[in-house]
This record gives C-alpha cells, structure tokens and sequence, in this order.
C-alpha cells in the first residue's frame, strides 16, 4: 500500500464513518487545518497516519509485497 492509497483508505473511512474533520483532529492530537490538508493531498508523516488510522479503527501493512 503506498501514500495515496492510506490517503484514500483514510478518506474512505472518515466518510463510512461520518467522523467530522474537527472530531478527527481532536482525537489525532493535532489542528483542524493539518487534518483537512492532509486529506487534500497535502504531506503526512507515517506517525500522523498511524494515529489516524488507529482512531479509525483500521489496520493496514505499509510497504512492498512479498512474491
């Protein structure tokens, strides 16, 4: 899974959810601005990610597939 598809699998949930912008920075710790920037394609650490997608209750494996 690459950047844009956590990005979009964030996205997804936020809606599937109905979890507000302000709700999610809330609980990420961090601004309403950083989180509707990172949702327009703006840059995200893995850390802020991370905590994203574990408020979201979502578990994903970041990185190259083994064949």
């Amino acid at each position: 899974m690459d950047a844009r598809e956590v990005m979009n699998l964030i996205k997804e949930e936020k809606e599937k959810q109905k979890v507000s912008t302000c709700e999610l920075a809330r609980q990420v710790g961090v601004s309403k601005s950083n989180v509707s920037y990172w949702l327009k394609g703006g840059g995200i650490t893995l850390e802020n990610a991370d905590k994203i997608l574990r408020v979201l209750g979502v578990c994903v494996e970041i990185g190259k597939e083994d064949h």
